[in-house]
């Protein structure tokens, strides 16, 4: 029990390092929303956090970093884009709600694309063991305001 309890101590510190680590690099690259871009970034497996100016708007894990930042091009298929564009767009006329299945309209499409390369930023860390725990904890310690836990759509 005591060895037990030393050992979530010491993981809970791990966590605290790479988290303390992770949130204090916001200069990250911004998000230019190109194919070119998207494979410029690393192939590795790992966490990448999303800032706008200094806070920490989302965060997210993937076994290929470089292919979830294409993901980031469509709304269909990242979830931070969905997010952003409901949150940002709800109110303009002809807006309709993207899915895994429907884009935005186009003229949402646009507004989402330019909000998306004047505001944010992204910082990706390679992490070979444990990365939805670190995102998970990042998650719990910050409360990204793009990110909706426990839904998927």
């Amino acid at each position: 029990m005591v060895a037990q309890m030393k050992s979530k101590k010491a993981a809970r510190a791990y966590m605290n390092r790479i988290t303390q680590g992770m949130l204090g690099s916001s200069e990250g690259d911004r998000i230019l929303l190109t194919r070119e871009w998207a494979n410029a970034i690393t192939d590795q497996q790992g966490v990448y956090l999303v800032f706008a100016k200094d806070t920490l708007v989302y965060v997210g894990e993937s076994g290929c970093i470089r292919k979830r930042m294409v993901d980031l091009l469509d709304s269909r298929h990242h979830q931070l884009r969905r997010n952003i564009g409901d949150a940002l767009f709800r109110n303009r006329r002809g807006f309709k709600k993207a899915s895994s299945k429907d884009k935005f309209p186009p003229q949402i499409e646009k507004l989402l694309e330019t909000y998306i390369r004047e505001n944010l930023k992204v910082v990706a860390f390679p992490i070979y063991l444990g990365r939805a725990e670190i995102e998970e904890h990042i998650y719990e310690a910050v409360k990204p305001v793009y990110n909706k836990k426990g839904r998927r759509t």
